[in-house]
């Protein structure tokens, strides 16, 4: 025998029930279980069990995961995301590299704040937010300042000639997988990206000539891609003449030149076999990126992994679409890349003080930017 008081709309009613009946029945939708009621009406609930009870397969519809946070229009995206018609661009949310505030090159050791999948703090133009998952601790680091441009930007391509650098020594950094050089030409000294072979006392020369035949490859050596025969296996390439994006920098890659039409040359990485053309005058060196053996080998223990700064996975479980099949498809056309044109975008300056102003919503309790409304 139960009894308790239930709320029908907005009165109370006793409610008396024993075996499954009641005698508010009839105040009840059709198919609404009494007992469940009058359970409710005492303080309990009455849970759905996920195994089949009377030939019924009573599921638990209550409980939703929500994965994904709402995300408003001024909160960061992780990189290459889309969502509300806008997409995530692409930045580093591990960690923060504090360099020299006078903004000259150096070759010492710079500090370095783990920000754990964080957005950078408002007082350096960001949010603070949480981006990205499966970021967060490791090792203490520090980091080198590598120099990227195999030709430096206030050189002289045609009164200085060529560069000509030695390799003082061949290092460990802890935070790519790469080895990097530490070289130098009179009194200047920088970090480079080693590549496979490459020894301390090797002379490493830079050249921006074009001749009218091919030449010849050294490993570790810098040429403009016009100045390289068909087949010859680079890394560090400059994306655009004379600018300061470069790839295929990571370890163990390399891209390989597969054919010149013109003034441009056709290259093909490796591991997706999608081909690009670059202007003939994009520097480049020849060889491969080297790898350090540590960085090399298997990860065998989670704790190794949080060593290196990942978090472990949350352990929800992701339905397999059809982006995780294996699907055969033809390679894309030659992607031309050309140099980013100018915005066309003008800005007018409007010198009437009273331009403006009307429409303009008063303020309330609090003074509110209108131009990020």
């Amino acid at each position: 025998m139960f009894r308790g008081v239930l709320r029908v709309g907005n009165s109370l009613v006793c409610a008396e029930a024993s075996s499954g009946q009641s005698v508010l029945s009839q105040a009840f939708a059709p198919g609404v279980n009494i007992t469940d009621a009058v359970a409710l009406a005492l303080g309990g609930v009455r849970h759905g069990s996920r195994h089949k009870t009377g030939g019924e397969d009573k599921k638990r519809q209550e409980f939703r995961y929500l994965r994904d946070y709402p995300v408003g229009p001024h909160q960061p995206l992780p990189p290459f995301k889309k969502y509300d018609g806008r997409m995530g661009e692409w930045k580093n949310y591990k960690n923060f590299v504090h360099y020299p505030e006078h903004g000259r090159y150096t070759t010492e050791k710079l500090d370095v704040t783990k920000m754990g999948g964080r957005d950078l703090p408002p007082s350096h133009g960001g949010t603070g937010r949480k981006v990205i998952g499966r970021v967060g601790g490791g090792s203490k680091q520090k980091s080198r300042w590598i120099d990227f441009r195999r030709w430096p930007k206030d050189r002289d391509q045609e009164g200085d000639g060529d560069l000509v650098e030695r390799v003082i020594s061949i290092n460990y950094d802890p935070m790519r997988k790469p080895w990097i050089a530490l070289t130098g030409y009179g009194n200047h000294m920088r970090w480079q990206i080693a590549t496979s072979n490459m020894k301390a006392g090797d002379l490493l020369t830079t050249t921006t000539k074009i001749p009218p035949n091919p030449v010849r490859p050294v490993e570790g050596n810098g040429y403009p891609l016009g100045a390289l025969p068909v087949g010859a296996d680079i890394c560090m390439v400059q994306w655009y003449p004379d600018s300061d994006e470069i790839k295929i920098f990571n370890s163990e890659e390399f891209v390989k030149i597969v054919r010149k039409v013109g003034d441009r040359v056709i290259i093909q990485r490796q591991d997706t076999k999608h081909q690009f053309s670059l202007d003939q005058r994009c520097m480049c060196v020849a060889g491969v990126v080297s790898v350090h053996p540590l960085k090399k080998i298997k990860i065998g223990t989670p704790q190794r992994n949080r060593w290196l700064g990942n978090a472990p996975r949350s352990g929800l479980w992701n339905r397999k679409t059809g982006h995780f099949g294996r699907k055969i498809r033809a390679l894309p056309p030659v992607e031309e890349v050309k140099e980013p044109e100018p915005p066309k975008d003008k800005t007018l300056i409007l010198h009437c003080e009273t331009e403006g102003v009307v429409g303009m919503p008063n303020g309330r309790k609090r003074r509110f930017d209108v131009t990020k409304w």
